[in-house]
């Protein structure tokens, strides 16, 4: 009786723990655990002042400019459809990055102008007068895989009339 009860035992527990290992394996195979698709085609910066500067293909429609020792707050969106024409799309169709990525933004030269942010908005510094230029990368949040990487902006850093500070 009890070798009886310990094999019908033995039998459910290991037909369980094959049961779970099974769910394990197809759930880790799962494609619902893969991130949705995110389609970005294009880049647009707007200023503060709320001029838009939009990648296009291989190249910029407008540059960033900042006064030397001074800072400006650019807003970051995309669009999710091949723009036709190189006319700015209506910012109707400008998107906000979700968080499920992140913006890297390399300037070439640091002693020129400078970036800190993340995907929604950044601050480029002016450091010295002359020019640059930046380039941002769209990757999955916590990976390499890349979404979209625009061309590289200009970037004119003006130099600062310190006549005008004390009007």
């Amino acid at each position: 009786m009890i070798m009886s009860f310990s094999l019908r035992w033995s039998s459910r527990f290991f037909m369980n723990a094959v049961a779970l290992a099974a769910f394990v394996v197809v759930s880790a195979c799962s494609d619902s655990t893969e991130p949705t698709p995110l389609d970005v085609h294009a880049v647009i910066v707007e200023t503060e002042d709320g001029s838009a500067i939009y990648a296009h293909g291989d190249h910029w429609h407008g540059s960033a400019s900042v006064d030397e020792g001074h800072s400006e707050t650019l807003t970051i969106y995309y669009i999710d459809f091949e723009p036709a024409g190189h006319d700015t799309p209506p910012k109707s169709s400008w998107k906000r990055l979700p968080a499920s990525v992140e913006v890297t933004a390399v300037v070439e030269d640091t002693a020129v102008a400078t970036w800190t942010g993340d995907r929604l908005t950044g601050t480029l510094t002016g450091v010295a007068h002359g020019t640059t230029r930046i380039s941002f990368v769209v990757r999955r949040a916590g990976s390499s895989t890349t979404l979209y990487e625009a061309p590289p902006m200009n970037i004119q850093v003006r130099e600062h009339d310190h006549d005008h500070d004390h009007e």
